[in-house]
């Protein structure tokens, strides 16, 4: 809900990708870093920057603002006992190279 937000007081929809008539925002709601946690349907973060990059043929606007948020769910997931003690520094792990490769590619 905050891309709506932040995207509305720039005066750009923050529609989701694949909404009719196009849009820009690759996030979903119950998202986990890495894996799709509870939720199979849900693009993990780091997927979602992928998914991205695959759009763009790894070439980031460098214009554009990026929100990259990610943790709230993953914290709740070891806890139920799916994930292994590390899960939570291999997310970060794994968020922080993908965020690189964002950078690298021009964000």
């Amino acid at each position: 809900m905050n891309s709506l937000i932040l995207a509305g007081k720039l005066g750009l929809s923050g529609a989701p990708v694949g909404a009719p008539g196009g849009g820009s925002n690759y996030a979903n709601g119950g998202a986990y870093t890495e894996t799709p946690g509870p939720n199979p349907p849900n693009v993990p973060v780091v997927q979602q920057i992928k998914n991205y990059l695959i759009k763009v043929n790894g070439a980031a606007n460098p214009n554009a603002i990026y929100a990259v948020k990610s943790g709230d769910n993953d914290l709740n997931y070891p806890t139920s006992g799916a994930a292994t003690p590390a899960y939570l520094q291999q997310s970060a792990s794994a968020l922080a190279a993908e965020v690189a490769i964002l950078q690298g590619a021009g964000a």
